[in-house]
């Protein structure tokens, strides 16, 4: 609050403010008391109290409390006014004029008294022969309709749910576009769910690479990219598993291997250069003494220590 702010003769509701007091200590949510500011006040009706200046800008505390009283005392008055003309009031009037509506399924027969937050309740009869009781503004609004047999008729079991789906789906696989759609959704949900790509990008990537893998360079069949055979699909878009970097199109023994090798460049030179020149011919003399294409690697006892 500003300092030295003066509300003395200012009005707030029925409250005018006098003098100011000494400060008190109010708490604090976080826990640490704060000095507030408090006004001396006096009511219309007379009485004084002590207000805290925040309460009175705010308009929280515009009254001694005779505000309040005076608001339940006319509540209450009206409450009483109410009681009273319900108890001497006719209580077959509302079921002479409602007596036989029919709402859904469901037609009123007789009124038995109010229920929750003073809801008119009713029984009614309904059309397979069984009696609902409920609030009448359940009815009016549409809430509810029968007994609850109209939704135990509308209502299907699983199993019954489960094959109607079965022959619904075993019908729409007999139309080819029907088919073809179907696959091309699959291929996209798979290259955006996997790897963040698009129909496009892929295709790109396909024709960039002539349709073959990156590595073996044998011819890829791009139109099974959603099939798959014991759980392996004939072809996979090779990425960094740590950044996310997408590399190429791989067939699956390739992409298999170098998952094996943990995509570590310097342990596929090692494997190429074992091909080319396996150890057991340096061992067994084969290759005339020749030295082996290992690179960065150091002889001991005749074999090798990376």
């Amino acid at each position: 609050m500003p300092a030295g702010l003066d509300l003395t003769g200012k009005r707030f509701g029925r409250l005018v403010a006098i003098a100011r007091t000494p400060s008190v200590l109010r708490a604090k949510a976080s826990g640490r008391p704060r000095r507030a500011t408090v006004w001396l006040c006096r009511c219309d009706c007379g009485t004084e109290i002590t207000v805290q200046t925040i309460n009175l800008r705010a308009g929280d505390t515009s009254s001694c409390g005779c505000l309040k009283h005076e608001w339940a005392v006319r509540h209450g008055e009206r409450l009483n006014l109410l009681l009273r003309e319900r108890a001497t009031a006719d209580p077959e009037k509302w079921l002479r004029a409602h007596r036989g509506e029919k709402w859904g399924r469901l037609t009123i027969e007789a009124e038995i008294g109010r229920g929750a937050h003073d809801q008119r309740r009713c029984r009614c009869l309904c059309e397979c022969g069984q009696v609902w009781e409920g609030e009448y503004h359940r009815l009016v609004s549409g809430t509810t309709q029968s007994c609850g047999c109209l939704r135990a008729h509308g209502r299907m079991t699983r199993e019954q749910v489960c094959e109607r789906a079965r022959r619904g789906y075993a019908k729409a696989m007999e139309d080819p576009e029907f088919k073809e759609a179907r696959r091309d959704r699959m291929r996209a949900l798979q290259l955006w769910r996997e790897y963040r790509m698009t129909p496009e990008q892929f295709r790109a990537l396909v024709e960039f690479q002539a349709g073959r893998c990156a590595v073996c360079l044998r011819i890829l069949p791009i139109d099974r990219l959603s099939e798959s055979r014991r759980g392996r699909s004939p072809i996979h878009v090779d990425h960094d598993h740590i950044s996310g970097e997408i590399r190429g199109i791989l067939c699956y023994a390739c992409n298999q291997g170098l998952g094996l090798y943990e995509d570590a460049p310097d342990r596929l030179r090692r494997a190429a250069a074992y091909l080319e020149r396996p150890p057991a011919r340096l061992a067994f003399g084969i290759d005339d003494g020749e030295q082996l294409a290992f690179p960065q690697l150091r002889v001991v006892r005749g074999w090798v220590d990376p």
